[in-house]
């Protein structure tokens, strides 16, 4: 976890000040990704999680606020959570909306956060930051968002990378043995690979139901990750 917010911390300050996509690693080969896949990633998140002018949505590590902007204009409130003081300050300095409020912590540690009696989340993102914590971090996860979310709420950790399909990512001779050289000396360039059954049992742990979401197949990570849509037995958002 440390070595992942020391990365963080110092990417942004590597890249240029306007250069949103590349300070929170939305690339491909090195170079931003273009328009139009963001935008379809924002659409799929807002389809996924059903947002609507009521939605008070937590946006987990949420980085510079690149997408965090991008659901305040569909939903009634969003809180940012992410522990990069440096990306939160280029978020607060670009990216903050009136219904947008950010802040700086550990996600493991959102259970010192006080719950809200009037108005709990009903909508919780994460996207493309689950592989930075270990797998039996995820319990600690769901039960602090348990622990700040509505009875109905609906989760979404997006662009999981698949244990199932690691080879596809892993690509190339270059590639693959770039990764059993970083295998060797603990340094996984992309974090935790997740079992889709692990999460499973993960939910199945604190009575929660899961849905396993491809992604649409034109977005360039599709191959290799999944979404998932997670919510209380017996609830529906």
């Amino acid at each position: 976890m440390r070595k992942w917010k020391k990365y963080w911390d110092n990417n942004s300050k590597t890249v240029d000040k306007t250069d949103y996509l590349r300070q929170v690693g939305k690339t491909v080969k090195g170079k931003p990704i273009n328009d139009w896949q963001f935008q379809l990633i924002v659409s799929q998140i807002c389809r996924e999680l059903h947002l609507q002018e009521d939605s008070i949505v937590l946006d987990l590590c949420c980085g510079n606020g690149l997408i965090t902007k991008e659901l305040a204009t569909q939903c009634k409130s969003v809180v940012g959570i992410d522990f990069s003081q440096p990306l939160l300050e280029i978020a607060n300095r670009n990216r903050r909306p009136m219904n947008v409020l950010y802040q700086c912590m550990n996600i493991l540690e959102m259970d010192k956060m006080p719950p809200s009696a009037s108005s709990p989340f009903n909508k919780v993102l994460m996207y493309e930051a689950l592989q930075y914590f270990g797998k039996q971090e995820l319990i600690t996860i769901l039960r602090n968002i348990l622990h700040l979310s509505s009875k109905n709420c609906i989760m979404l950790f997006g662009s999981v990378p698949d244990l199932a399909r690691k080879w596809a990512f892993y690509n190339t001779p270059k590639r693959r043995l770039m990764y059993l050289l970083r295998q060797l000396v603990g340094r996984e360039a992309i974090g935790t690979w997740w079992n889709k059954e692990f999460i499973r049992g993960a939910c199945k742990q604190l009575d929660l139901l899961c849905e396993f979401k491809e992604q649409r197949k034109k977005l360039h990570t599709s191959h290799y990750r999944f979404d998932v849509l997670i919510s209380r037995a017996g609830e529906s958002g």
